[in-house]
């Protein structure tokens, strides 16, 4: 098989010294389209994508939903709507869309011989869509059940409706908070309708669940109308839902013209379903059920309300808006609130994360409305003032901690933040790096940021605790263990107990030339010449609804040591940065150990370590030597968000065709990628990656929203700095390998690879080879079952060996191998096609360049003056 040379390997005339390089219009390669024009970006809102499976077949290529959303039109009323079931002569001025593609009860095939049906009508007044549906053709009556949605085969057991509500029309793939879907039962006597719930990860499917902290109170109001009997109508359903917006969505302008994601499935229990816009049976499918879940609320081919007929009248008096903000005020989704906010009592007034003027602000305005909202002297002037006042106060809530700017009050970058420009602009050389000195003070700006916006802070030894070893006996026989226990200072945290730690080195047998072995957290590369210790684990989560963002959430030493305070600006720690502490203080006792021991000395090298991990153990290997210098190399294995995988960028909906590289494998030459986590993403599946500031970069009410420009979502146009800026601060002499499976695009598999190659521009500046410094260990592609997985270890633990000891015992192949980035490969015959260029315009225009693939003005292409003498390898 042929390599495919890399598409930038182009040499760079002049070396420009302080300053951005300036524009080489190098002219683009003949043939080669650019890459660089606006409409490409539109590419990451392709969400039809239908993940790891075909109709063909389960060989994980997946495939494109491509029949066209059904569109239908929601008319204006001025008139009032109850919601009783029973249709009025109202819903005549509406027009009457059918619900008539038709499957079999399990999704499992078309069945245009089923006999239920129905026809759907809109209407709206404002701030609420109005739905009736009729259902006609059940001829067998089951609506006197409790609805049972939550179970595996995700099929109810009574006739009934499904409802899905995709409030921005974002048409966004995955699961967010503005998407969602509930089963109305057939039951005209029950109260309240069902929604799926994933008792393993209780973010997920929380659309329209009440016990979740992501709930939305959008159903206003529902009624069905019970079976009748003969010939004509058998069932109507009425829904009320709100469209307008809240938090920083609150101004979300409703007019003619606006869209909002509907589909209306009819259900008759046992023997079919009736859809508005699903042509294909499939197009739902989640995991190994076509059946709607609201797990991961798929939308690929949802209908799409399109609001008419508003002649400028007045809009229906809505005081949801601030109803909403005030619900999430007193919940458990906002710092200092309690409970979901709907019980009596829960309050977010005892909140210390905002700034006082703020949260005055904000109870101020709240108790304003409230005393207006139910007052009948009030005008409804009165009342609509008072509800813009919550509005604006809500969205007006700063952090208190001012250390660095509140997320809301930074300048929005799309692309890549500079590694060279200091964001204290007093630093540097006219805020800019320009020397090896400046660069070590920038990595300290940039862990600075990440530890306050993402992480959390890190204890630091000596200011946060202290150690005393109590158990060094080893006197260079097999194995060793050190003790010691660990005392915090409670300085920066308070309340912490000492505990004490016992680490367990397992010793290599050999080690080449009798060198001093280097520490492996994970790993097992004992036969590499590398020391082993097991990964150490101080904090976990537990995922429940209660716990998903207070103390029961966290768990483990760490925060025994440093407790978690959640209603905090400086004590919320994630277990990301408590891991990542761990490791910090296994090396802080080894280097005591060896100090006092010199038995240990002779074996071991506490100064030069390793971590590695897969999954979630990947991302708290990345932070751990993010943090931690005396980590020389750190491997990541399908770690994606909070680990390597930059926030900017999520690629969707992309075609590759890998026959003709060294990736081939069955089923390779026909992928699309279906998304990469993004913070969303990460923020549902585990809350406690992240601390709550982090959160407030996710607009309140829509933090799933697309940014006009922008190659992701959910504001993080605003981070000042990005997971790509942190690989880069391993160089100048560290080093990362990826260590994921080629198709394992939702943990990262495009997305930490680009972090890498824009890191390995920071190694070229600093004046190294950064080929040698990142390394791919890409599995191949996984045709059958769950991608998520890694290569082989075995090529890793070669590579350590040749970098902290000198030897050559990697191949040629494999070394060709490991410098190979799938996902960089030079576009051919239209096939392969790098995701960098798809979307971005290669990595000039990733790092703020304009002139496109071909172009050297971003700061990928940055040069300062550096000696010719090379960064050592660590030995």
């Amino acid at each position: 098989m042929k390599r495919q040379s890399n598409l930038y390997a182009v040499p760079i005339i002049a070396m420009l010294l302080f300053g951005v390089a300036t524009s080489m219009a190098l002219a683009a390669l003949a043939g080669r389209y650019a890459y660089n024009q606006p409409g490409d970006r539109r590419f990451v809102s392709n969400t039809n994508v239908l993940e790891r499976w075909t109709p063909a077949g389960n060989n994980n290529q997946s495939c494109k939903i491509a029949t066209p959303r059904a569109q239908v039109k929601a008319t204006f009323t001025a008139r009032p709507i109850v919601i009783d079931g029973i249709r009025e002569a109202v819903w005549s001025d509406a027009t009457a869309y059918p619900v008539a593609n038709k499957f079999d009860a399990g999704m499992t095939a078309d069945a245009p011989a089923a006999t239920a049906e129905g026809t759907l009508r809109l209407l709206w007044d404002g701030p609420v869509l109005y739905i009736l549906v009729e259902v006609t053709g059940d001829t067998t009556k089951s609506d006197t059940g409790t609805p049972d949605w939550n179970r595996s085969s995700y099929s109810p057991n009574t006739d009934g409706l499904f409802v899905f509500m995709d409030v921005f029309n974002d048409q966004w793939g995955m699961e967010t908070d503005t998407q969602g879907v509930f089963f109305l039962s057939a039951n005209r006597n029950l109260t309240s309708v069902t929604s799926f719930n994933n008792n393993f990860i209780p973010s997920l499917g929380s659309f329209f669940n009440a016990n979740n902290q992501d709930y939305s109170t959008r159903l206003k109001g529902f009624k069905s109308s019970g079976y009748r009997d003969g010939n004509g109508v058998h069932y109507t359903y009425e829904i009320a839902l709100q469209i307008e917006g809240w938090g920083d969505e609150w101004n979300r302008e409703l007019k003619n013209g606006t869209q909002i994601g509907l589909e209306i499935g009819i259900f008759d229990q046992g023997n079919s379903f009736s859809c508005l816009s699903k042509t294909q049976y499939f197009a739902g499918r989640e995991g190994n059920s076509n059946l709607p879940n609201s797990e991961r609320v798929r939308n690929r081919d949802w209908g799409v309300v399109t609001l008419s007929g508003w002649n400028g009248a007045p809009f229906a008096y809505s005081g949801w808006r601030a109803d909403e903000d005030i619900r999430f005020w007193n919940s458990g989704s906002n710092p200092g609130g309690s409970g979901n906010g709907t019980a009596a009592g829960n309050s977010g007034d005892g909140s210390a994360v905002w700034t006082a003027k703020s949260k005055a602000r904000m109870i101020a305005a709240r108790n304003a409305y409230q005393a207006l909202k139910d007052n009948p002297k009030a005008t409804v002037a009165q009342k609509t003032a008072a509800v813009l006042e919550v509005c604006k106060a809500f969205a007006g809530l700063r952090w208190a901690d001012t250390k660095f700017p509140d997320p809301h009050d930074l300048p929005v970058l799309h692309t890549l933040p500079n590694v060279w420009q200091f964001f204290d602009k007093t630093k540097g050389t006219k805020g800019m790096v320009t020397n090896k000195k400046e660069w070590v003070e920038r990595k300290q700006e940039i862990l600075e940021l990440a530890q306050f916006y993402e992480y959390g802070c890190k204890p630091k030894s000596q200011l946060d605790y202290t150690i005393t070893i109590t158990d060094n006996a080893y006197n260079r026989s097999g194995n060793a263990v050190v003790g010691a226990r660990v005392t915090p200072t409670n300085a920066r945290f308070i309340g912490g107990v000492s505990q004490d730690v016992s680490i367990s080195i397992t010793m290599p047998t050999n080690v080449p030339e009798d060198q001093k072995a280097p520490i492996s957290f994970g790993g097992g590369w004992t036969a590499d010449g590398i020391a082993n210790v097991a990964f150490p684990n101080w904090a976990w989560d537990s995922r429940t609804d209660a716990g998903a963002w207070g103390n029961p959430n966290r768990a483990g030493v760490f925060y025994k040591l440093f407790p978690y305070v959640r209603n905090s600006t400086s004590a919320e720690s994630s277990i990301l940065i408590a891991n990542a502490t761990a490791v910090s203080v296994y090396l802080d006792i080894l280097q005591m150990a060896v100090a006092q021991n010199p038995h240990l000395a002779a074996r071991i090298d506490p100064t030069r370590a390793v971590a590695k991990g897969f999954s979630i153990g990947g991302k708290n290997a990345f932070v751990s030597a993010v943090f931690d210098e005396r980590v020389k190399v750190v491997v990541c294995g399908g770690a994606g968000a909070t680990g390597p995988a930059n926030w900017r960028y999520n690629a969707q909906g992309q075609k590759y065709d890998f026959s003709d590289t060294i990736f081939y494998g069955a089923g390779a030459e026909s992928v699309i990628a279906h998304g990469t986590e993004g913070p969303g993403n990460s923020y549902r599946h585990n809350r406690v990656r992240e601390t709550e500031l982090f959160r407030h970069f996710m607009p309140y009410g829509h933090m799933y929203k697309h940014e006009e420009g922008s190659y992701a979502y959910g504001g993080y146009g605003r981070l000042p700095f990005d997971q790509a800026l942190l690989v880069a601060t391993l160089a100048p002499d560290r080093a990362i390998i990826i260590d994921t499976n080629l198709n394992d695009y939702n943990d990262g598999a495009m997305t930490d690879n680009m972090s890498l190659e824009i890191a390995k521009g920071v190694y070229r500046t600093l004046g190294v080879n950064g080929d040698n410094f990142v390394k791919f260990n890409s599995g191949n592609y996984v045709s059958k079952g769950d991608p998520h997985g890694f290569a082989s270890a075995a090529v890793e633990g070669k590579f350590l060996s040749d970098f902290f000891f000198g030897t050559q015992t990697l191949t040629g192949a494999e070394a060709e191998r490991l410098n190979t980035d799938p996902y960089s490969l030079r576009v051919s015959n239209n096939k392969t096609q790098s995701p960098y260029d798809y979307y971005w315009g290669g990595y000039n225009t990733i790092t703020g360049g304009r002139d496109g693939i071909t172009g050297t003005d971003g700061w990928y292409h940055y040069r300062i003056r550096v000696s010719r003498s090379p960064f050592p390898v660590p030995r």
